[in-house]
């Protein structure tokens, strides 16, 4: 047998110092504890808006097809826009719930979103992570005086986190503070 004692010994030397003690999870920082700022209410109306204008179309093209069709008309055009206006008012109206449990916390090391009103959905997003940060305003946003903030991290072409429902002003000092976290732990 050939074999370098050497590098066997370096190995194990490595590995030896090698400690991963198990944590005591009721020491850790509760979740629950921390204040979660919630989204403006106006961020409703703009959801409101926005699923009103598309299902406007969505619609309005299927009532089109219904009203000037040429040949003998079809009632199942009729049975899926019923349809289609029961799926709207129900994602609607699970849209709205939803708005009112969107909220955000900022703390030392990252920022915390949490969503959902039936799928439960909480982020966490550390600053050493961020690569860059955006704000976004589309027009309806816009015309309710709101914006997104989106953070993005390393590996990928979408947001991870974006936020929205925010006025301009906070947007950019959550911005500015996340940027200052971010530069701090460059530094360290």
């Amino acid at each position: 047998m050939n074999f370098c004692p050497f590098f066997y010994i370096r190995f194990l030397n490595r590995f030896m110092h090698f400690i991963n003690n198990q944590i005591d999870t009721s020491d850790l920082p509760k979740v629950e504890e921390l204040y979660f700022e919630p989204i403006e209410s106006r961020y409703s109306t703009v959801v409101l808006v926005n699923s009103f204008l598309f299902w406007l179309i969505v619609l309005g093209g299927l009532l089109g097809i219904y009203l000037f069709r040429e040949s003998e008309k079809n009632d199942a055009i009729m049975y899926v826009v019923v349809a289609l206006i029961v799926i709207a008012f129900v994602q609607i109206f699970t849209m709205l719930k939803s708005c009112q449990v969107k909220s955000y916390a900022i703390r030392d090391k990252d920022i915390l979103y949490k969503t959902g009103w039936l799928f439960y959905k909480e982020v966490v997003v550390p600053f050493n992570r961020v690569q860059h940060i955006e704000i976004v305003r589309g027009p309806i946003a816009r015309l309710f005086g709101l914006s997104s903030l989106k953070l993005f991290t390393a590996g990928g072409q979408q947001s991870d986190l974006k936020i929205p429902g925010l006025f301009p002003a906070k947007a950019q000092r959550i911005k500015e503070i996340v940027s200052q976290k971010i530069r701090k732990d460059e530094e360290e």
